[in-house]
Order: structure tokens, then sequence, then C-alpha cells
């Protein structure tokens, strides 16, 4: 998703919740809510600190009366404090979990278990057995059997999905007809990268981080969102109130996926010249998709496009593109990457 989109999405949730503020009664109010939240959980924490205090420091024995000042009968209610507290909000937690998980269980099937044929991808066929050979190398240097992967060139990949090869599930590897027959060392680095992806389990991984940031989103919204719809506010209070927790939460979640797979894609990068034992290739590539995307630009500059309307950068990096770091970053952490 492009960063301006979700700009816009946080800016349009923290404008709905602060129209919900202004309909509501001060009583129900969004701050209202949560700050009764916050004072529950303060209250709990300073009953557990206080109880703690009293078992772990009983007050000295009386000399005179022969009586303890302390409590009639201390028992350590810590455990019982946190669990009171605690079991409903992980009982709640689990019910989303479970919910988001059987909403989300047949997209996680598609990108686990892909199937090439059903993406949209062209033509789907067997690269030639060149290709394969320095496949093989390629695995063979991370380590990797590469009987345990599959490697397919497609007609429309790079149409489709804006890349030369795109790694899904946790064994395809899919190649754009056209980039397959990049020089060998382009090649050897762009394979090397999918590999390393599907090496490190990063679709998985990436997968769990969706869901769990998901969850979490879902759940933090939960009681805020409990106390609004229950509360006597208007119908138009409670649109907003829905409309903002949904883009604050959507923004939350898109945002740190984002920047895990950003995290994903240099590890390969890393990964991949490392096992190389070569970046030239790398550079290579970035560098010529860099003049690509400038020379992109300069054409739609000519066309009569604003630099606002432009979804490249003066440094030639694609701003839609928030799965990847930007080329310039690119370039920049390879060439001071030290290969031994």
């Amino acid at each position: 998703m492009h960063v301006k989109t979700l700009k816009k999405f946080a800016l349009l949730g923290i404008a709905c919740c602060c129209v919900t503020s202004l309909t509501l009664p001060a009583e129900n109010t969004l701050h209202s809510c949560i700050h009764k939240l916050t004072h529950t959980a303060h209250a709990s924490v300073s009953k557990l600190l206080k109880t703690d205090a009293a078992y772990q420091n009983p007050a000295p024995h009386d000399a005179q009366t022969g009586a303890s000042h302390c409590p009639k009968k201390i028992t350590p209610v810590s455990f019982n404090v946190l669990t009171q507290h605690a079991a409903p909000l992980a009982q709640e937690f689990l019910t989303i979990a479970a919910l988001t998980l059987l909403i989300e269980t047949p997209h996680i099937l598609k990108i686990l278990f892909p199937n090439p044929e059903k993406m949209d991808v062209g033509t789907v066929e067997t690269i030639s057995p060149e290709h394969q050979r320095l496949f093989e190398q390629v695995c063979v240097k991370l380590a990797v059997d590469p009987r345990t992967l599959t490697i397919k060139q497609c007609s429309n990949l790079k149409k489709k999905y804006h890349t030369a090869a795109l790694g899904t599930g946790t064994s395809l590897i899919l190649f754009d007809k056209e980039e397959i027959d990049l020089p060998p060392q382009k090649l050897s680095f762009v394979m090397a990268h999918e590999v390393a992806h599907i090496k490190n389990n990063d679709v998985p991984k990436k997968l769990a981080l969706s869901f769990i940031s998901s969850t979490a989103s879902v759940f933090l919204s939960y009681k805020p969102l409990q106390k609004l719809l229950q509360g006597p506010s208007t119908i138009l209070a409670k649109t907003c109130g829905l409309a903002g927790f949904y883009f604050f939460s959507h923004w939350l979640a898109k945002t740190s996926n984002n920047h895990y797979s950003r995290y994903q894609e240099k590890r390969a990068d890393i990964a991949a010249i490392t096992a190389l034992a070569n970046k030239q290739g790398a550079l290579d590539l970035f560098n010529r998709y860099q003049q690509e995307n400038l020379i992109e630009r300069q054409n739609l500059v000519w066309q009569g496009f604003t630099p606002e309307e432009i979804d490249i950068d003066d440094t030639g990096n694609k701003l839609s593109d928030t799965q990847h770091p930007p080329l310039s970053e690119r370039i920049a952490y390879i060439n001071a990457a030290i290969i031994l």
C-alpha cells in the first residue's frame, strides 16, 4: 500500500475518533472509556503492590502487648489478583484470535499452498536445463537441498506482481519469463535472494506477524468499542467510532507488517551476496531498476504530471513499494557489506 494512503488511513481514523468524542456525552467519550480502562489497570496494579508489600514486610512484634501489627491473615493473593484481571482479558484475546483465524484461514492456506495456475501469472512453464543447473548451484551455496524446491517461469509475473521473481509458500519460486534471461551474475543473485526467503521461512513468519498484529489491533480497541456501542450515543457517533478504530487498526497492522517485510528483504539481500561471495550482480540489478524508474519518472514529467502525482521520487525509488527497502537504501547497504 502507498505510504500516502497509509497516512490518510491514520488521519481518517483520528478524525473519526475526534468526531465521536464531540458527538458523545462527556461521560461516554472514547477518552472517558480509555481513562476508565487505565484507571482499572492502575487500581489492580496498586492493589497488587500493596498486598505484596504487606506480605513481604510485616509490621514488627509489639513487646508491651505481645500483639503483632500484621494483618490477621497474610496470604499471597498476588496470583489471585492477577488471575482475576488477566483471565477475562486472556479469554477475550483468545476468542478474537480464534475468530480472526477462522476468517483468515482460506487466505493463509492460499499463500502457504499456492497454485500458480490460479495466480493469474500467465503461462507457467518449466525452466531450461541451463537455468536449472544454475539454480541447483545457488541452492548448494545456501545449504538448501534443491530437490525440496520447485522453480517455474511465468509469462505475466512482472505485470501482475511488479517483481522479477516471487517466492511463494514454502517451496515454490516463480520467475518472470523475461527476467530469467538475465546475465548469470544478476540471475544468481535473484535466485539466491528467493531461496534465502524460503530457507528463513519468511512467508510463514510474515503470515504469523500479520495474524498477531490484526488480532492485537482488534483486541486493543475491543473495550473502548464495547463501551461506545453500549452507551447512549447517536448512530453517527457509533459509526464514526467504528470507522476510526477500523482505520487506525488497519494502519497499525499494515505499518508493522511493512517494517517486518523490509527487514526480511534486507536479510535476504545480505544472505544472497554472502552465499555467492559476490555483490556485483546485486548492484548491477538494483542500479538498472533505479535507472528504469528515473526514465519512467522523466517521461511522466514530460507528460505534465506533477511530482506529487508520480509514484517515483527523484532518486528512483518506487513510493508505492512499502514491502521492500528503497532501491537507494539497498544499494547503500550492499555497497557497505563486507564479504569474506
